[in-house]
């Protein structure tokens, strides 16, 4: 008797090259196969890139769709495999320029091949027909359905088609194209696969799984299997919706959509602050671990117990306890590690030269932390102390870190030094790299020594500042912070003169309650003068410090780079500045720099400005880099972008980052103190640089996550905010809006507006929406939106998710939509009245700095 076969699941996702293929793949440097770093987009995880690896020339390889991705994730090193040239995707801004510039040479008279190619562009509509009575023909393609359909979820479509489509494909060139490929393999396993989420009943009511939605929608949603599930789940998943649990991407079969996943803990309710911070560390991989004892045995202590000197350190080490050397940090500081001194010479070069001695002053965090201890491998894996809003989780125990090594005022401690002598223009005459004792005379905090500066004759009492050790009187440190910043203005002219480029973005600070954690107040943190003051010398002693080890030890120095911004998205930027009546040269960061001082200056227009074409130059920027020098392929490579610096490094924070304790042991070799460090190899020192780049921007991703949960809490408590608002992206089903007050990006999505039917989108460079509004008093208002256009943004809590809130602009009055171009040009000073605030943000209300401000100065570059 004939039995019917079960049906066969449908293979979703391809088998993975075996690694024996894939290396060989690599071996063979074959074009068609390529590796990267997998970047998933935050805002539509259907797209995923890698870089092309022939540099920043070239458009980023595009992976689109799940099934293409094949089960790779954010941050993963993925062999990629090209398609075919056909399957390419036409980039639509370059092509219409492309296009224009068609239009504007002339085509060749002569010969067959000729006669071909001006047939095609005919057809391409770059070039009238010849007999000229009819507009240029409109291709095909522009008049196709896109190649990717809209999601309303996400707000986007693709603005891209393929190749194919396009008749007469073969003459345009690549620089309008996007390749495409798929994943073939994962060459490194970089994502946890671990997240924090809620779970939910499956839509259809299977009662064998549940679906785990995690709350980055990078990660793919996962099925839970019922037997993981707490007993009553089925009966009471309303309930269960309010909590937060942890799961982890258990196996993916190539005939499932979803991963199955593994329930790993439910750990407490949604909102409450601590389980949301305990779910973001774990999903992020941040190692909470208290220190074992095994860790801290090779401390000089393993308690707070009294520590002193050994004798033995001062029989080589420069002692520098009789100079007013002392610390500015943020108020709260705890681990202080870096400290200043500056005394005005007569003499600095033997030849009557006046000019300064001036001291950056660095914990030895080297000489505690001993290369191949336990501790070691601790801070290595760690690499990054992780600054949240309202803790730290630091790299080394506290011990070590706000004891041990800490600046402390009134104790002896332990720095390495970079002491130079310089002339009235703040040129370096004479330069020492010493391992030195300090005694640090007091802990001020910026709020301190900016109030040195903005009152330069007051005389302050003692009571006006910390403890003063050592006889030391407010007037001498007064003295010191004037001389510091006169120096430091020359210094940063001499930085903004070679190019040093900078592109801030607000950070959000909060006053949180003492007994809950929760914020009452938020604002911005202002950089100020004693900030800057501060970033010169240590931009300056990582600078000096690059330049010493590099030249002693070419081969496996530990330096930090910034490669150049991508240049096809520079010129798409640059392009769309232009178009919004901003105008932009970013042919070097010189210039780049230069004119975006243009656009600076006191007013809150000015600083909305200055916000938005700041986020906008962001785009095509890339991250900075650890890299062993060993592994490059010339000095050109070592090249920092943003500082406009052949030669660069970190130094100046060895408490808080590991590669800061590669460059100290590298250091003190080189200055004669100990042997070269044992790990010389290059290729061990790259994946060590490698790991340190993947832990560091998993670091400031926790940051900003925990920046943003805080905010949502805010939002909840304050019940809805108002605020202005600027349009910086526009899609075809939503918009992103800068609340330039904070300094956060927000979607609006155009279907939770009360519109009349669909919005009207307009593509260009840039694209236009209309919204048409419904009027209960008249005919529908139509709004134009495009980039620069000012809006009146509501930020509303979401009932259901006590850390989210979403954003909404109120409804238009006018047709038109005020914008930032015509609002600078008008010469408008405030965009919203301080008085139309709410009282709990308000700049005057007293805003506690917690730990956030140490996350804020933690990086220098």
């Amino acid at each position: 008797m004939y039995q019917r076969r079960p049906p066969q699941k449908r293979t979703i996702y391809e088998d993975f090259l075996t690694p024996e293929e894939a290396q060989k793949r690599l071996a063979e440097q074959d074009e068609n196969f390529v590796k990267g770093t997998l970047r998933i987009n935050v805002r539509n995880y259907e797209e995923s890139y890698i870089d092309d690896p022939r540099g920043s020339d070239y458009n980023d390889i595009l992976i689109y769709g799940m099934p293409d991705r094949n089960r790779a994730l954010h941050g993963d090193l993925v062999l990629i495999q090209l398609f075919p040239r056909s399957d390419w995707m036409v980039i639509d801004y370059l092509y219409q320029h492309w296009k224009a510039e068609c239009r504007a040479n002339p085509i060749p008279e002569a010969g067959d091949a000729v006669e071909e190619i001006k047939r095609s562009i005919q057809a391409l509509g770059l070039q009238k027909t010849s007999s000229e009575t009819k507009a240029n023909a409109t291709p095909q393609s522009e008049t196709s359905l896109a190649c990717h359909a809209t999601d309303a979820r996400k707000g986007t479509t693709s603005e891209r088609r393929l190749l194919s489509d396009y008749p007469g494909s073969a003459l345009i060139p690549e620089r309008c194209l996007q390749k495409r490929g798929k994943v073939v393999h994962i060459l490194k396993w970089k994502h946890t696969r671990t997240a924090m989420g809620q779970l939910r009943p499956m839509k259809d009511y299977n009662t064998n799984w549940a679906l785990f939605a995690p709350t980055d929608s990078r990660i793919p949603r996962m099925m839970i299997p019922a037997v993981q599930l707490p007993d009553d789940f089925f009966t009471r998943t309303h309930d269960y919706g309010k909590y937060v649990f942890l799961a982890k991407i258990h196996e993916w079969p190539s005939t499932s959509q979803m991963p199955h996943g593994a329930l790993l803990q439910q750990i407490g309710l949604a909102g409450d602050i601590e389980v949301e911070t305990e779910g973001l560390l774990f999903s992020k991989g941040v190692d909470t671990r208290e220190f074992t004892p095994e860790s801290l045995s090779s401390l000089p202590i393993q308690s707070q117990e009294e520590w002193k000197i050994d004798e033995f350190e001062f029989r080589y080490r420069i002692d520098l306890r009789e100079e007013t050397i002392f610390t500015i940090d943020p108020l709260t500081a705890r681990d202080l590690d870096d400290a200043l001194h500056i005394k005005a010479c007569s003499d600095i070069d033997g030849k009557g030269t006046p000019g300064w001695e001036i001291g950056v002053h660095i914990a030895d965090v080297a000489h505690f932390l001993l290369e191949g201890t336990e501790l070691d491998e601790w801070a290595k894996q760690r690499a990054t102390s992780v600054y949240l809003v309202h803790q730290v989780v630091p790299m080394l125990p506290r011990l070590l870190c706000e004891q041990l090594c800490s600046l402390n005022p009134g104790v002896d401690r332990l720095c390495f030094s970079v002491i130079w002598k310089v002339d009235n223009d703040a040129t370096i005459v004479d330069e020492r790299f010493a391992r030195t004792v300090i005694r640090s005379r007091c802990k001020l905090a910026y709020e301190h020594a900016q109030d040195f500066l903005d009152n330069p004759e007051k005389l302050f009492e003692t009571s006006e500042l910390p403890e003063l050790y050592d006889g030391c009187t407010p007037a001498d440190i007064g003295a010191k912070v004037h001389m510091l910043w006169d120096v430091a203005q020359k210094l940063r002219a001499k930085r903004v003169e070679k190019g040093a480029l900078r592109l801030d973005q607000p950070k959000l600070k909060f006053a949180l309650d003492r007994e809950t954690k929760m914020p009452t107040a938020v604002g911005v943190y202002q950089i100020r003068d004693a900030n800057r003051l501060v970033e010169e010398y240590m931009l300056l002693a990582n600078t000096r410090v690059a330049m010493k080890i590099s030249s002693t030890y070419p081969n496996f120095s530990v330096l930090r780079r910034h490669p150049e911004p991508k240049a096809k998205v520079l010129a798409e930027t640059l392009a769309l500045c232009q178009n919004i009546g901003f105008p932009i040269d970013g042919s070097s960061s010189k210039i780049l720099s230069k004119e975006l001082r243009k656009f600076e200056g006191k007013s809150e227009v000015q600083g909305a400005i200055n916000q938005v074409l700041s986020l906008l130059m962001m785009r095509p920027m890339q991250l900075a880099q650890y890299f062993c020098t060993g592994k490059a392929a010339s000095e050109e490579h070592y090249y920092h972008y943003a500082l406009a610096t052949a030669f660069y490094t970190h130094f100046t924070s060895p408490i808080r980052r590991y590669p800061d304790v590669l460059v100290h042991r590298l250091l003190a070799a080189a200055c004669g103190y100990t042997k070269p460090p044992e790990v010389q190899d290059p290729s061990v020192l790259a994946e060590i640089c490698s790991h340190c780049n993947d832990c560091k921007t998993n670091a400031k991703a926790v940051s900003d996550e925990s920046a943003d949960m805080f905010f949502g809490l805010f939002v909840h408590h304050a019940g809805s905010i108002e605020v202005k608002g600027v349009v910086i992206a526009v899609l075809d089903a939503a918009f992103d809006v800068l609340v330039f007050k904070y300094g956060i990006v927000k979607r609006v999505y155009t279907n939770q507006l009360p519109l009349l039917g669909n919005p009207f989108f307009k593509k260009g460079n840039p694209a236009r929406l209309t919204l048409h509004w419904k009027n209960d008093s008249g005919p529908p208002i139509n709004q134009e939106l495009t980039i620069c256009s000012i809006v009146d943004v509501v930020l509303i809590p979401l009932e259901d998710q006590p850390t989210k809130y979403k954003a909404l602009i109120k409804r238009s009055t006018t047709k038109g939509s005020p914008d930032l171009h015509s609002l600078y040009k008008g010469g408008v000073e405030f965009l919203q009245k301080p008085e139309d605030q709410p009282a709990s943000e308000r700049p005057a209300t007293p805003i506690v700095d917690d730990l956030l401000a140490e996350s804020v100065y933690a990086e220098y570059d």
